[in-house]
């Protein structure tokens, strides 16, 4: 089962590149910023939330294979090392403040002032700017995502190797 969370938290995280590439709200209830924004500490928060049922899912395999020692710590270290830059980011957004970066700053003041000159062209920067900056975090989902399931790829072998109990017959 834990496995199985693994494999829901990277279908979960490359969810968000649907989210980025689609701004659902017709309301200005929820501004193009605000979706943006939302999406990208969601994202930030699946590479945390891997990390930890990384750690779960080991742990459940030493208590399945009493007496296998199954040296987890340096494959955790590479995927620290590997996404510490989300990572990071997650934690600042969980312990200090909201997520910053200057591509979506620009979206926010783009946005404040076409509705401030409406028919300046501003509307025009703004959408062109959105488009862009979602179509970069949607590709970065994808890159980061195919490194993770290099990852899953892993942590698949050598699950299936250590659990004999798991092999068909």
């Amino acid at each position: 089962m834990n496995y199985l969370g693994l494999t829901q938290t990277l279908n979960v995280l490359k969810q968000t590149e649907y989210y980025f590439r689609n701004y659902p709200f017709r309301s200005k209830e929820v501004s193009k910023y605000d979706h943006l924004t939302n999406v990208c500490e969601m994202y930030f928060s699946r590479f945390y939330e891997m990390k930890e049922r990384l750690k779960k899912h080991f742990k459940a395999v030493k208590v399945a294979v009493p007496g296998y020692q199954l040296d987890v710590g340096p494959f955790i270290k590479l995927f620290e090392r590997s996404f510490d830059e989300e990572l990071r980011a997650r934690n600042g957004i969980h312990h200090h403040e909201r997520f910053q970066d200057l591509a979506l700053d620009r979206i926010f003041l783009t946005e404040s002032i076409a509705t401030a000159r409406e028919g300046s062209g501003w509307r025009r920067e703004h959408n062109a700017d959105y488009r862009r900056v979602s179509k970069e975090w949607a590709e970065r989902v994808r890159q980061r995502a195919a490194i993770l399931d290099l990852f899953m790829e892993e942590v698949a072998r050598v699950t299936l190797a250590t659990c004999s109990f798991l092999k068909v017959p």
